[in-house]
């Protein structure tokens, strides 16, 4: 078990991160450069994140 718990959030950060990453989306009009993220790849990442905690425990994360 990961004794550091902020290696801890750096890794589910990272893991969060690069997999939301490809589904950003500009923002419609383009103004001020902003981008959105549909709030469901949110769900279905910590549906997927809890998934492989359950089968995999946090191990997963460092070799991601």
């Amino acid at each position: 078990m990961m004794s550091d718990p902020v290696k801890l959030a750096q890794l589910v950060g990272k893991n969060l991160f690069n997999a939301l990453s490809g589904f950003v989306r500009e923002a419609p009009g383009g103004v001020g450069g902003g981008s959105w993220l549909e709030f469901g790849q949110v769900e279905g990442w910590y549906r997927n994140f809890e998934r492989k905690l359950n089968l995999q425990g946090i191990g997963f994360l460092n070799s991601e």
